[in-house]
């Protein structure tokens, strides 16, 4: 994909793609594949936080997609969803407290992954096992 390719309404590619993709990754990264499943997600969240402030929300995605080598780097857990593109580090939107972004995040996430940190949420739509959460805090 290049620069500015949407992957849906409000997210475009270099929003979502591995982080070394983006600096030139010596590896060969070419950037991952989101799953439709995470997008959708994404899109449930920022509409619900945009129902909540009664405008128009945006959301920053901190990280997505990661391959193994740009994993490791960050850190992430070596069964990471973000290694199967099923994954979103979401910063909390301005407008929004931290308390009420993870209420919105925990309840569209589902069945799926959530996680609470000091800088917004971790969601995911891997289901196994099913609604994981955690607090990083």
């Amino acid at each position: 994909m290049t620069r500015g390719t949407p992957v849906s309404a409000h997210l475009v590619w270099e929003e979502i793609c591995c982080g070394c993709h983006r600096r030139g990754c010596a590896d060969g990264c070419t950037g991952g594949v989101l799953d439709p499943a995470v997008a959708d997600l994404f899109e449930r969240i920022r509409a619900s936080c945009s129902s909540y402030l009664g405008r128009d929300c945006p959301i920053r995605v901190s990280s997505g997609v990661r391959c193994p080598a740009h994993n490791r780097h960050v850190g992430g857990a070596a069964e990471s969803a973000h290694l199967e593109g099923k994954a979103l580090d979401l910063l909390c939107p301005e407008g929004l407290s931290l308390e009420i972004f993870w209420a919105v995040c925990g309840q569209e996430a589902g069945d799926g992954g959530f996680g609470k940190y000091h800088w917004g949420a971790h969601v995911d739509t891997r289901t196994d096992p099913p609604c994981r959460r955690w607090s990083a805090l």
